[in-house]
């Protein structure tokens, strides 16, 4: 985990579930939280190469999706 002044990141393996039914997939993640943005949760999935994802997120959304499914359902 690297920690910089305002800034805390940590390297993760997120389990992404890309269908109904089929087991997740292993994928390179990090999570990265800072002070001036601090309701905010960066995830970036992916490895790092250009097709990485990054989305942000509150961080309230986090918390509440380690305890349940959390969020929009359905297709996007």
């Amino acid at each position: 985990m690297e920690q910089r002044l305002g800034t805390v990141t940590s390297a993760v393996t997120a389990q992404v579930r890309t269908a109904e039914g089929v087991p997740p997939t292993p994928l390179p993640a990090e999570l990265r939280y800072e002070v001036s943005d601090p309701y905010a949760v960066v995830l970036t999935l992916g490895p790092s190469t250009d097709w990485a994802v990054t989305w942000v997120f509150a961080r309230a959304l986090l918390a509440e999706g380690l305890r349940r499914p959390t969020g929009a359902s359905g297709n996007i």
